[in-house]
């Protein structure tokens, strides 16, 4: 079985990317304080787990981080070693790939958001629209406290 090359699964572009949010993220005072937009989506042909990523740990740069999404009713935001995604096979073997027609067009909170109340990564626009604005009202009104608290 060839192992795949991170090169096959990532552009340079996607890389530089990836690496450039992850070093932006690094230089918050509080970790996870930026909201990326996912930079690639990857999928088993032959399962059910795709990952979003939006970043690659500048320190680490075989450490990702992104929404992942193994296909049990349980996604989450977590680390990914890339190392393990080159090796990973589905029920008939076949590696991993890129889905070259994703665009995101939301922050990874969303994409989580809306994964967390359907239980997978869902591109459902409508779905992933309605969360968006939920989440922004949401931070509105967070952002009103605290204004209020700090008058008082």
């Amino acid at each position: 079985m060839a192992m795949l090359n991170i090169i096959e699964l990532f552009t340079e572009e996607n890389l530089i990317k990836l690496l450039a949010n992850g070093k932006a993220q690094a230089a918050q005072e509080e970790p996870g304080s930026l909201d990326f937009h996912p930079v690639i989506k990857l999928f088993t042909p032959d399962a059910q787990a795709t990952w979003l990523l939006s970043e690659i740990d500048p320190n680490d740069r075989e450490l990702a981080f992104g929404l992942t999404d193994m296909g049990d009713g349980n996604p989450a935001l977590s680390r990914v070693w890339l190392p393990e995604l080159l090796v990973a096979r589905g029920g008939l073997n076949l590696p991993i790939e890129r889905d070259f027609s994703f665009r995101p067009r939301y922050p990874i909170s969303v994409y989580a958001q809306a994964a967390r109340e359907t239980w997978r990564i869902t591109e459902d626009e409508e779905k992933l629209q309605a969360v968006d604005e939920a989440l922004k009202k949401e931070k509105a009104e967070e952002m009103a406290c605290e204004g209020e608290q700090s008058l008082n």
